[in-house]
């Protein structure tokens, strides 16, 4: 994953500023900026496209960009709801640079710091740590290239994460987190699901191929299983073109340990 972009300063530890630290030069529009966009509960609404703007009409400072992208990462980080929110505003100022760096830069170091920490944060905070999937799904979703495309060094990170969402939920006896996590892990398919195909087929089978087994093997709520089903039946077809359904269908039998009779 990209770590640094050209003429950025270069900053120590997991953030650029610890949260909530306000540098006295800090313009107070762009903290207020920042109030205002996590307040924003959608990435529909309305107001995002407004935030964008302003945010590039506001941050002209280095200072000020560091600030702007490290508390949105922050709270992108932890807070589920914020997460597609702070994504779909970096996808629309990913280009924009204060001297010669970018906001793309800059947040692509920060989810590669929090990408490296993946499987120590999976044992101390699994909360935290399926919410930086969360994140990282939904930079992958809304943040593209210059040349409008999406970023393929994300595709390998993003569907290690979800299979590290999905593992204890195939090892273990029934757990309570099971339909949040299983929610990241629809959310991600259903918005991304052809990308990632396109990209790397033969790591979107083996997600869905985890998929199908945590449905057959544990309860799910309905919504969770509705995403999921909807996830399998857009997928399936497009993975059938790149593998033999059949095959497949017979492999996921002997996971499961039964006995077809077709």
């Amino acid at each position: 994953m990209p770590a640094r972009g050209r003429g950025c300063p270069i900053s120590q530890g997991e953030a650029l500023r610890r949260p909530g630290q306000i540098n006295d030069e800090i313009n107070p529009a762009v903290v207020s900026l920042i109030d205002n966009i996590l307040s924003i509960k959608s990435p529909d609404d309305i107001q995002v496209s407004k935030v964008a703007v302003e945010l590039k009409d506001t941050v002209k400072k280095f200072d000020d960009l560091q600030y702007c992208v490290t508390e949105l990462c922050n709270r992108g980080l932890r807070d589920r709801t914020c997460s597609p929110v702070v994504a779909k505003v970096f996808g629309l100022t990913a280009q924009h640079f204060v001297g010669d760096c970018k906001v793309l830069s800059l947040l692509l170091r920060r989810v590669q710091t929090e990408y490296q920490k993946k499987d120590e944060l999976a044992k101390s905070d699994r909360n935290k740590f399926v919410t930086s999937a969360l994140f990282l799904g939904e930079v992958f979703h809304h943040v593209q290239s210059e040349k409008k495309t999406p970023f393929k060094v994300l595709v390998e990170p993003v569907l290690n994460y979800l299979d590290m969402i999905m593992r204890p939920h195939l090892t273990e006896d029934q757990r309570e987190d099971i339909d949040d996590d299983m929610s990241v892990v629809s959310k991600q398919l259903l918005q991304s699901g052809d990308v990632l195909c396109e990209f790397n087929a033969e790591g979107v089978l083996k997600v869905v191929q985890d998929v199908t087994e945590v449905l057959c093997r544990r309860e799910l709520n309905m919504s969770t299983r509705v995403n999921l089903l909807t996830a399998l039946a857009e997928l399936w077809p497009r993975l059938a073109t790149y593998y033999n359904a059949r095959t497949i269908h017979a492999q996921l039998a002997n996971r499961l340990e039964v006995s077809l009779k077709i």
